[in-house]
């Protein structure tokens, strides 16, 4: 995920330094796929889930959660199928029996007139056809949802304890990472706070009083405050 671009904005008292998101125009909402739609809009009771609810591959990467992500891989697609299955048959359902009927009204009308034997309900025929085969497709690959949710659930209760102890160790590492990045921010942010509160001392030379840092601010709170709510969130037992 990109970035938010922000920029700093000067505050009209003297030594603030505000950073605030830019404003920019919203992206577009992505499309959603069909089946995720239909799977978001009537659920799938015997999952426990949704597609969209489930984690991405690359917050599972690697060998030792390979049968996680294949298991749950093999999940949210079957369920993707299943949804775009019965959204098609809905769609079918709502508005293929009127247009068949046209189709046919028109096909005898032409026949009528051009003196011709009358050529049947084909398209009527046809829809039926599509119903029964639409209604199986989507049958068919409910029973794989719930296979493929079977063996989720089976596949967890075997090797959960497996996986946490290798997520816990993945959390371990990256808790470390965010307290360092959390350490340089802060340096990097007095720095640049002392920087400044010495730019703005030798602007008023020789009638400055007192030196002071500029004071940092992330929107209308100081940065301070934010990075002592970050190491907060890493004080929380995991």
């Amino acid at each position: 995920m990109e970035a938010k671009k922000h920029r700093t904005a000067v505050d009209p008292a003297p030594g603030v330094i505000a950073i605030v998101p830019s404003a920019e125009p919203e992206a577009p909402a992505p499309e959603v796929d069909p089946g995720e739609r239909w799977a978001r809009v009537h659920g799938l009771s015997f999952l426990g889930f949704e597609p969209h609810m489930v984690p991405s591959p690359e917050v599972m990467e690697g060998p030792e959660l390979a049968d996680l992500r294949e298991a749950l891989g093999e999940l949210v697609g079957r369920t993707a199928q299943h949804g775009k299955a019965r959204a098609q048959l809905q769609q079918l359902e709502k508005t293929g029996r009127r247009e068949a009927e046209n189709a046919d009204t028109a096909a005898l009308a032409a026949a009528l007139k051009a003196g011709e034997p009358d050529p049947g309900a084909k398209a009527v025929e046809k829809f039926e056809r599509d119903v029964l085969d639409a209604r199986r497709r989507a049958g068919a690959l409910e029973q794989l949802v719930r296979e493929a949710s079977a063996a989720l659930a089976a596949v967890a209760d075997q090797r959960r304890a497996a996986w946490l102890a290798v997520i816990g160790d993945r959390i371990g590492t990256a808790r470390e990472a965010f307290s360092a990045a959390v350490g340089q921010l802060e340096q990097a942010a007095n720095d640049y706070a002392a920087l400044q509160g010495l730019a703005n001392f030798v602007k008023e030379l020789p009638r400055a009083k007192r030196y002071r840092p500029a004071l940092v601010q992330v929107g209308d709170r100081p940065l301070a405050e934010a990075i002592a709510g970050l190491r907060r969130t890493l004080d929380v037992p995991r």
